[in-house]
Order: structure tokens, then C-alpha cells, then sequence
């Protein structure tokens, strides 16, 4: 008796694990390199060397169709150089996500709603992420702003996953969020 229960047992376990799963794996620590500014990036980019390329690192968790995370900048695409809400820099070192959600597709869609470089390095801009988990493993699509109230602007951004949520140092969630002005950059961290 004991033997035909265990099979029933496992196939419903099996299949309760299945209904958490919505699609391709995105969980990870992604990195992008923002191109220049102009033409294709007027959100993203570095405004006091605005040639050299802007790293943009993305680490996702995705639980079911929810997704949680963070999206941080780096001063150079390299990402050997963080910023730091801080003083005396004081500048725009990362964003949670809001609202994010992923899809049967891979599709990951979430809101950004906290400073961003280049855009607006000391001010809360809302952003929408639209991003697409493509075959070759790089995820794929568009960071724009999702506020009537201000002048539009779009970057395409290619991830590639260096990592994973299990195994990366904690810290790389650490996103600070300083209190008043004098202690930072208080649209940081949002």
C-alpha cells in the first residue's frame, strides 16, 4: 500500500512545484553597459562623463509571478566603480522594484519610482521596465518614463546573467537610502 502511495505523493508534490514556476528561470544578477548619451539613451547615462558607458545591474527573485529586486548603476561599464548615495558625491546608486511581475513568456515587467543618472540624479522619476527573457540567455528590452509630467526618454538595455541570486554576497541587495540631504542622495534607494 505503502508503494503506490508514494508515487500519487510525489507526482501531486511535483505538480504543486510546477504551479510556483510561471516560465523561463530569471532569477539572477544581470548586467547591461547603458550606451553613450544621445540618440539611443536620453535616460541612462553618466552626466559627468556622458561618453563613457553607464553599468546598469539588475538582481532579480522571482517568486511565482511576482518579482522582487533592485536595479543599481556603476560609473563605468566595467562595474568596478559603484556610486555611492553618500557624501561627498552624493549620487544616484540604486532604485527597487516596484509592481514587477513576470510572465509564462519570460516577460519581466516592473516601475522604477527613484533617481536616475544623468535623468534625474537628485529627484524621484518613475520608470517602467519592459524586458523579455530571450533564447540565447541575455534578457532584453526598454527602460522609459512613465510620467506624464515629464519629457519623455527611453533606453534599450541587453542583460546578461554573471550570477545567481543563491549564490551572490547579500550586500549586493544593500541599497541605502540616506534620510535628509545632508546624510546623501535621498532619491537613492527608493
Amino acid at each position: 500500500m505503502i508503494h503506490r502511495t508514494w508515487p500519487t505523493l510525489t507526482l501531486v508534490f511535483g505538480l504543486g512545484l510546477a504551479a510556483c514556476t510561471t516560465g523561463p528561470d530569471v532569477d539572477g544578477v544581470w548586467h547591461a553597459a547603458a550606451p553613450a548619451k544621445g540618440a539611443n539613451n536620453s535616460l541612462l547615462f553618466s552626466a559627468t562623463e556622458p561618453q563613457t558607458p553607464l553599468g546598469v545591474e539588475l538582481i532579480i527573485g522571482a517568486y511565482g509571478p511576482d518579482v522582487a529586486g533592485l536595479m543599481r548603476y556603476y560609473r563605468s561599464g566595467q562595474f568596478d566603480l559603484a556610486r555611492s548615495p553618500l557624501p561627498p558625491r552624493k549620487e544616484c546608486e540604486c532604485a527597487f522594484l516596484h509592481e514587477a511581475k513576470v510572465d509564462a513568456t519570460g516577460r519581466v515587467t516592473f516601475l522604477l519610482d527613484a533617481c536616475v543618472p544623468g535623468r534625474s540624479w537628485d529627484a524621484p522619476l518613475e520608470l517602467r521596465g519592459e524586458l523579455t527573457l530571450m533564447d540565447d540567455g541575455r534578457l532584453v528590452g526598454t527602460v522609459a518614463v512613465d510620467d506624464p509630467g515629464q519629457p519623455s526618454g527611453t533606453v534599450a538595455l541587453s542583460f546578461v546573467r554573471v550570477g545567481t541570486t543563491a549564490t551572490a554576497d547579500p550586500v549586493i541587495l544593500d541599497c541605502q537610502h540616506p534620510a535628509t540631504l545632508a546624510d546623501g542622495n535621498t532619491a537613492s534607494g527608493l
